[in-house]
């Protein structure tokens, strides 16, 4: 694979055939992509992707065309009819993402990759600019069982906590590499593990009187037996 941040070039595998494509990608408007795909050196597929904001949601248009010599185009209706599959499987998968990130930035939350190019698409990285902290934000979790897990809400950030012994194991609610709202139902033993892309993340743990830990960008302890979070800029002097 070659990637730069205006064009990226690929061999990708045809659904489960052994086979392999060439794929060219490249940008050429602020909100607009374009494919260029080659089978065999017989057919050619050119797809342009343009993402748009309709009524408070992106939306994506997604157009292509099929060339190859008039001896095969009684193949182009298959063709056309496998790129609406994948189109229709490709635009579920990703509404939910657009529409995530919307709700997020509407919190005040940012991304590193909110203008995308082919490298920052293409690594997995904490690409979530949380926003500040304002102010000091607790809850009771008294009567969380042993054992018992759930989704907090402190401030504008989210967590999962689960009772453990003396101690609360913590987990971010919010993915930090694209936004993914995380709950106890993603919870794999001690290993919560994210819904989008399968990043995988072990507890932090919290005790009454002990340090705190960063997570989310926040500073989180127990309080006077409340889960608190603060700036953590603000709790900079503790552990």
């Amino acid at each position: 694979m070659h990637i730069g941040e205006r064009s990226a070039f690929s061999l990708t595998r045809f659904g489960n055939w052994p086979v392999v494509i060439p794929v060219f990608d490249g940008h050429y408007k602020e909100n607009g992509f374009f494919q260029v795909m080659s089978l065999f050196g017989l057919i050619v597929v050119v797809c342009t992707i343009e993402c748009n904001e309709a009524a408070g949601s992106t939306q994506m248009e997604i157009d292509w065309a099929i060339a190859s010599h008039r001896l095969l185009r009684f193949l182009h209706p298959l063709l056309n009819r496998r790129l609406q599959r994948l189109n229709d499987v490709q635009n579920r998968e990703d509404d939910q993402m657009r529409d995530r990130r919307i709700e997020l930035r509407e919190a005040g939350y940012r991304f590193e990759t909110d203008r995308p190019d082919f490298i920052n698409s293409n690594v997995v990285a904490n690409n979530v600019v949380f926003p500040p902290v304002d102010g000091i934000h607790s809850v009771s979790v008294a009567d969380l069982a042993e054992g018992e897990a759930r989704s907090v809400k402190l401030g504008d950030r989210a967590y999962v906590v689960r009772r453990k012994s003396d101690a609360l194991e913590l987990w971010p609610g919010v993915c930090p590499h694209e936004g993914a709202a995380i709950k106890e139902g993603d919870l794999r033993g001690s290993t919560i593990k994210c819904p989008w892309h399968g990043l995988e993340f072990g507890p932090r743990r919290l005790v009454a009187g002990g340090s705190s830990v960063t997570v989310c960008g926040a500073r989180v302890q127990i309080v006077d037996g409340l889960l608190t979070m603060q700036s953590a800029q603000a709790a900079g002097s503790q552990p």
